[in-house]
């Protein structure tokens, strides 16, 4: 019974160093994991930290691009706001344009009543010159 005791504990004794083996083996294994992880995570947290500053960047340029745009916008409506004045100032000037024709037209036509009248009054009276020439009487035409 004693060899089967001592048989009992060398296998005891066999597994327990087993066991031990085991544990530092998975021990060490668990701490190669965790650096890997732990240098894993320090690198992504080096890309995160990356991509946060190009992010930045590109939330500054649009921010930057907006400021632009309301800046454009306010230029483009207050150019269309000279355009529709000087719209305006053009209808009134051609309507003013339209009249002033007008009156040049109506001005022209007084200006030949005018001057037919001129023209029938000149004839009237070198009529009557003729016939007072005509009946012997002298006109002096100076």
């Amino acid at each position: 019974m004693a060899s089967l005791q001592a048989k009992m504990d060398k296998q005891v004794k066999d597994l327990r160093s087993e066991i031990d083996q085991i544990s530092k083996d998975a021990g060490s294994s668990l701490t190669s994991e965790r650096e890997k992880n732990q240098k894993l995570i320090k690198d992504l947290q080096g890309q995160l930290e990356d991509q946060l500053a190009r992010l930045q960047e590109k939330a500054e340029v649009i921010r930057q691009l907006e400021k632009q745009n309301q800046d454009n916008s306010r230029s483009l409506t207050d150019e269309r706001e000279k355009i529709e004045e000087l719209t305006q100032t053009n209808k009134k000037l051609d309507t003013e344009k339209e009249q002033m024709a007008r009156e040049i037209e109506s001005n022209r036509r007084k200006i030949d009543e005018m001057e037919g009248d001129v023209q029938s009054r000149d004839n009237k009276i070198s009529q009557y010159v003729r016939k007072i020439e005509e009946r012997g009487g002298v006109i002096d035409r100076s």
